[in-house]
């Protein structure tokens, strides 16, 4: 079948003209084998690195990065159906309505025009999205792959923005269909913990009140205060 396994496959004709056989020209077909990928990342950039396997926080946004399948310029058949499927989990993820498509390769069209690897090719394509069943179809319109020369090579990317709306850990799986065929891709995983409780403040330790001191007046030596006291009493008794 187209792109399971990929490889060329010959395949001669005979025709039986009364009573004589007749081989035709051997015609080659190559199949490619269809190897779609997916990564998890936090932003919509090729450059971006792979979290698959990671934590991801609660309430984080990210994206499922979902590689479309090599379409390689040799290949034998017209393009009528490149479609990325996702069958997410509805329970942890929540669909942010954003998504982006970038060519993967340099395409070439009928018309001499080539689309440049990393060009955003999202108005080429349709998006549909059932929230209920957790299922998002994004599809090339068939009226633009008719525009590739038929010797073109053709790989496209989707990036998915979902946000994290649970905790635990959630598997994603998505499959990439090729002229109605499909294809699944690895299996991506990401773990979200139970976000830690803000720690409660502690209450200060009022420091223990002292004795009560009495206020100082005068000098500050009071070494003198009983002489000068004696002093008075002599000159109120006239013994001076």
């Amino acid at each position: 079948e187209f792109g399971q396994t990929g490889g060329k496959y010959e395949n001669k004709a005979y025709q039986i003209d009364f009573g004589n056989g007749y081989a035709t020209e051997v015609v080659v077909n190559n199949v490619p084998k269809i190897t779609p990928k997916k990564d998890v990342t936090i932003s919509m950039d090729p450059s971006s690195d792979n979290i698959d396997g990671q934590t991801i926080p609660l309430n984080q946004f990210f994206n499922y990065r979902l590689i479309g399948g090599l379409i390689p310029q040799n290949h034998s058949e017209d393009l009528n159906d490149y479609s990325f499927v996702d069958d997410y989990d509805q329970k942890g993820d929540q669909y942010t309505g954003n998504y982006k498509v970038l060519a993967k390769v340099d395409i070439r069209l009928k018309d001499g025009r080539v689309i440049k690897a990393g060009t955003d090719l999202t108005a080429e394509t349709q998006v549909e999205h059932n929230q209920d069943k957790g299922m998002i179809t994004i599809r090339f319109k068939e009226e633009f792959l008719q525009e590739i020369q038929l010797d073109s090579p053709f790989q496209a990317e989707t990036y998915i923005q979902m946000k994290r709306i649970a905790v635990g850990t959630f598997e994603n799986t998505y499959v990439n269909t090729v002229n109605k065929v499909a294809y699944a891709s690895n299996t991506v995983r990401t773990t979200t913990p139970e976000p830690k409780k803000p720690e409660e403040p502690t209450t200060p330790t009022p420091n223990p009140k002292g004795n009560p001191t009495l206020p100082q007046t005068g000098t500050n030596d009071s070494s003198y205060m009983p002489y000068l006291g004696l002093a008075a009493l002599v000159g109120v008794l006239g013994l001076g």
